[in-house]
């Protein structure tokens, strides 16, 4: 099942606009909290803008399901709905919550609709240059309607790798073996700095489908090549 994308991309467009950022470099202590542990935060713009997301993305598709980042923390068991032969969407809201709440811009909205375990499109936005990249299984990635590829095949030692750990002994090994790495705390940055050929590779150290179901399709029909750790294709 499609949906227009231009319907999704509004729809995003509009709670960037309402529920994220009014409250970028604007929030108070009492906006912003932790689930797991210190670094992994949630905001109430985080909170407002799934729900409404949740509301509005099911309206355009009607009898779709929605397996959401913050709904997931309190109901573990939303996961199930991946089971299930209807639609599901995958939401996070804000992407790089870490950032946003320190001010940094390197956030945004991620959506995924998948059915039968496979990604069928994907949004990734990034609110602060109001950018969108969206991609449709078979057919591409695109950006403005003009189609991304990614940067051609280099040798290890040429090139820049961005990563999701915070372990300094990984880092330190990772450098030895590359030209240089970074890091950014958001999966949406990570596949916009690939799309646009700023890096020439991710390594993802957390897999969520959240996170990583959007931006998979979006490198992987850029052209890109995404595996798991193990050689296995990535499913959300």
């Amino acid at each position: 099942m499609i949906i227009q994308h231009e319907i999704v991309s509004e729809i995003i467009r509009k709670i960037a606009k309402q529920e994220i950022l009014p409250r970028f470099k604007n929030l108070s202590k009492s906006d912003v909290n932790t689930k797991t542990h210190l670094e992994d935060l949630v905001t109430i713009a985080d909170l407002a803008a799934e729900k409404e997301l949740t509301r509005l993305l099911t309206e355009a598709l009607p009898n779709s399901l929605v397996i959401g980042e913050e709904a997931v923390a309190n109901y573990l068991s939303i996961l199930n709905r991946f089971n299930q032969d209807e639609p599901v969407w995958t939401i996070d809201p804000i992407d790089g919550t870490y950032n946003f709440v320190h001010g940094k811009e390197q956030f945004g909205v991620i959506i995924s609709l998948n059915q039968n375990n496979e990604t069928l499109q994907s949004w990734l936005y990034d609110p602060i240059k109001d950018k969108m990249v969206y991609s449709i299984k078979g057919q591409g990635t695109f950006v403005n309607d003009k189609r991304l590829n990614v940067n051609e095949y280099k040798p290890l030692s040429d090139i820049i790798l961005q990563h999701g750990s915070p372990n300094k002994k990984k880092t330190l090994a990772m450098k030895e073996k590359v030209k240089e790495v970074r890091r950014v705390r958001s999966c949406l940055h990570d596949a916009l700095d690939i799309l646009t050929g700023e890096v020439d590779a991710v390594l993802w150290h957390r897999l969520t489908p959240w996170d990583n179901a959007a931006c998979v399709l979006a490198i992987f029909e850029a052209g890109g090549y995404v595996r798991l750790h193990n050689g296995q294709e990535y499913t959300p």
